[in-house]
């Protein structure tokens, strides 16, 4: 059942970032990149959280031909998503000693990872950070711990 909820939430966000991606088609050609991240927050996981984190980010239409950074949340602006499941499902995007350090991922690698990979505005004024159902949870929570890092939610 966790392979087809994945499988779900994958085709979902395929489809969000299309949906984004033929909007903006009108300007040139935007572009999905896969990535993967390897992350030290889960070495101490009980549970054998796989460390490699894979993660899609949304590129505007120009991102490659252009020089100048982007806000990853309005006009455009680049879309991070990232595999925040866990072998018993998700993560509730905290700390634990079974499934690993999720808030510390996201704070001292992913930002830090797609900050350096990409080009980004790297400040909390053109970062945000959003979720759907428990994904909504870790969204509001960390943007209310980490205010100078999420500048909406």
């Amino acid at each position: 059942m966790v392979t087809l909820r994945k499988s779900a939430v994958i085709a979902l966000l395929c489809l969000a970032l299309h949906t984004v991606s033929v909007l903006a088609a009108g300007t040139g050609r935007s572009q999905l990149v896969a990535r993967e991240i390897q992350s030290k927050n889960f070495s101490q996981s009980k549970i054998g959280v796989v460390p490699t984190r894979r993660l899609i980010v949304y590129l505007p239409a120009g991102y490659d031909t252009e020089t100048k950074r982007y806000p990853v949340v309005i006009g455009k602006f680049l879309l991070v998503a990232v595999d925040m499941t866990t072998p018993l499902g998700s993560s509730w995007y905290v700390n634990s000693p079974v499934t690993g350090n999720w808030e510390d991922f996201v704070i001292q690698e992913l930002v830090p990872y797609v900050d350096a990979n990409f080009r980004t505005l790297p400040s909390r004024d053109s970062r945000g950070i959003a979720g759907h159902f428990m994904g909504g949870y870790g969204a509001i929570r960390m943007a209310m711990k980490y205010p100078q890092d999420f500048g909406s939610v």
